[in-house]
């Protein structure tokens, strides 16, 4: 594969995915936003803020935190909505790409597809999140990696006719013989959200930090924007591998 040619394409199809489906990615992706930017400021009143400052000077944890349940079920409850956001997006994103066209049954059928595969799905996060967890060891690098070479896991398990291992198995093989171009994505994709954090860095530094304001409104908007064009760049990498591949994955 050309990679120029290649990433080019990827772009450009995953922009025409993002602008042609906005209106309704954008939704969901604002009700995953404002419910993770809701829960970081009630983390922040609760007094979240103070504890890993005090960890990072002394290295130990208070023994008893603050509301700990209650930050446990709406940082569990966050992560779970903004898992099945990024299911749909991914479901309309692929949906869209083989009608070409929005009409009243696309939607219909990318939440059928997305409560067939949900189960699949979940185990398919529940795995990916603990390469996260293990690339946090290696800072920026280790997310650069992780993001370029499961850039395609989720998209394989959605829109691909495949369980989970196989899920892996594909994205791995797929992204693993085009080792250049999982790389050259994976580091627009952190390069997109490293601008997304400075400007969040920029905006949080007008308020308070625990008082919700107009610029918790610009990151929240700032978030979906954002996360619906990766949504789109992963479905778009997606079809632009299994497009050129020997054995392309049924979908």
């Amino acid at each position: 594969m050309r990679n120029r040619g290649a990433i080019m394409n990827t772009l450009n199809v995953a922009w025409n995915l993002y602008r042609s489906t906005l209106k309704v990615c954008f939704i969901f992706a604002l009700v995953s936003a404002v419910i993770a930017e809701y829960f970081k400021l009630y983390a922040l009143n609760a007094g979240v803020g103070e504890i890993i400052h005090a960890y990072m000077q002394s290295g130990q944890i208070p023994a008893t935190l603050p509301d700990a349940e209650v930050l446990a079920l709406l940082g569990l409850s966050s992560m779970f909505i903004t898992m099945c956001v990024y299911g749909l997006l991914i479901c309309i994103g692929g949906e869209y790409f083989k009608e070409g066209v929005i009409k009243p049954e696309l939607m219909k059928n990318a939440f059928a597809i997305f409560r067939k595969r949900f189960g699949l799905f979940l185990l398919v996060c529940i795995l990916n999140g603990f390469l996260w967890f293990l690339a946090s060891f290696l800072s920026i690098f280790g997310f650069w990696l992780v993001t370029s070479f499961t850039l395609i896991l989720l998209p394989t398990v959605l829109l691909g006719n495949v369980g989970v291992w196989m899920s892996f198995r594909e994205n791995f093989r797929l992204l693993g013989s085009n080792v250049l171009y999982a790389l050259q994505l994976g580091f627009i994709i952190v390069a997109i959200l490293l601008i997304k954090y400075v400007v969040y860095a920029l905006f949080a530094a007008i308020g308070d930090g625990v008082s919700f304001g107009i610029n918790h409104v610009v990151i929240i908007f700032i978030d979906a924007f954002s996360l619906a064009f990766i949504v789109m760049v992963m479905v778009a990498a997606f079809y632009e591998l299994n497009a050129k591949d020997d054995l392309p994955i049924e979908n």
